[in-house]
């Protein structure tokens, strides 16, 4: 079992309110504590990343004095429990997305200097986001988004090994499936029967390889409706809201509402632009002067808005008269599309904070 390393103490004693900040990792986190009101290095320890660790970090801390805020690393994955067991315990969780560049070229980076580094940008206020924790509802579509996109992107890599051997095979079974959509040539090249006595015959091995490949995008495909309509079972009763927006079905529900976490963590809708990369920013340079949309945030959440604003602009007519009015001001297209990002994303706010409101209440 690993043991925790003893505490290091500094010499200047808390005030009596102390901020906490974790470097978290697979099987330890180590803690440590700054005083709240001048940012003094006052103590650090490193604990086991399990239950029974939370809870000795936890009592650890307290033992130092109030504890007034934790900055936590990577909240979402490995510190994720112990953000759970803070927060719990009426800790205000500030999540910790990065050092700076420089602080760690001029001073190194262990896990005691970047716990130390956490609690300073949490005492300072330097990051300000809360910690992501998910409620029970919107927990459970987070494995089932994971699973969906492991299906996704195995049939785009078998479909692609399916289009290269097309390109080398005979010509015979080229011309098989020459001028058919996507769907019919996996039909088609799913049904062939290889002669599995035969596989010295290139025409015979091509035609096992191409079924295989071509069997398991269909058997990708079906998975992927069943996830989505599990998708919709679940969202249905907890975000009607969203789910009747123009062009957005279960997926980009599922994923606002993963980006979200809970309600009450994310506070205004510039701050929801910012999280999911739809933020304007200046870009000025000279006699130039133009905006582009952040490229930060989360990209998973930004790239379903995009789907949605590609989709409203093939079937909604409201989003083309808004591009046509934009174009005929003096924008570029593509410069239209971002104020019309920035727009739906405004929409999509509204709607996913009426759900964020209404989920069922958890102790």
């Amino acid at each position: 079992m690993y043991k925790t390393s003893h505490t290091r103490r500094h010499r200047n004693p808390p005030s009596g309110s102390v901020v906490v900040g974790i470097d978290t990792h697979l099987d330890i986190h180590h803690a440590a504590l700054v005083d709240a009101a001048t940012g003094a290095p006052v103590a650090d320890q490193q604990f086991p990343a399990t239950p029974a660790g939370y809870l000795e970090l936890l009592d650890w801390a307290v033992g130092h004095g109030r504890v007034s805020r934790a900055g936590v690393e990577q909240t979402g994955t490995y510190g994720a429990g112990l953000s759970a067991v803070l927060h719990a315990a009426g800790i205000e969780v500030i999540e910790i997305n990065h050092t700076e560049r420089g602080d760690r070229a001029r001073h190194g980076k262990t896990d005691e200097l970047d716990a130390y580094r956490a609690a300073t940008a949490a005492a300072a206020g330097t990051q300000k986001g809360l910690a992501k924790h998910y409620h029970p509802a919107i927990a459970a579509l987070r494995p089932l988004m994971v699973l969906r996109a492991h299906h996704r992107s195995s049939r785009q890599r078998a479909w692609g090994r399916v289009g290269g051997m097309l390109v080398t095979c005979p010509d015979d079974l080229a011309d098989q499936v020459r001028g058919l959509n996507s769907a019919q040539k996996l039909a088609r090249i799913a049904a062939w029967r290889p002669d599995l006595t035969r596989l010295h015959d290139p025409v015979n091995s091509y035609k096992l390889a191409l079924r295989d490949l071509a069997r398991a995008c269909l058997d990708h495909d079906r998975a992927i409706v069943e996830i989505d309509a599990q998708l919709l079972r679940i969202l249905t009763p907890i975000a009607p809201t969203l789910l009747a927006q123009h062009h957005v079905g279960p997926v980009t529900t599922a994923q606002l509402l993963i980006t979200a976490g809970h309600p009450g963590r994310i506070t205004s809708g510039d701050a929801f632009a910012k999280l999911v990369g739809v933020a304007p920013l200046p870009v000025q340079s000279g006699k130039s002067s133009r905006w582009r949309l952040s490229r930060s945030g989360d990209r998973q959440a930004n790239s379903v808005i995009h789907r949605v604003v590609i989709g409203r602009l093939g079937t909604d007519p409201r989003s083309k008269t808004y591009i046509q009015r934009r174009v005929s001001e003096g924008k570029t297209r593509s410069e239209a599309i971002r104020a019309l990002k920035r727009h739906v994303t405004r929409d999509l706010w509204t709607a996913l904070q009426t759900d964020l409101n209404n989920l069922p209440h958890t102790t």
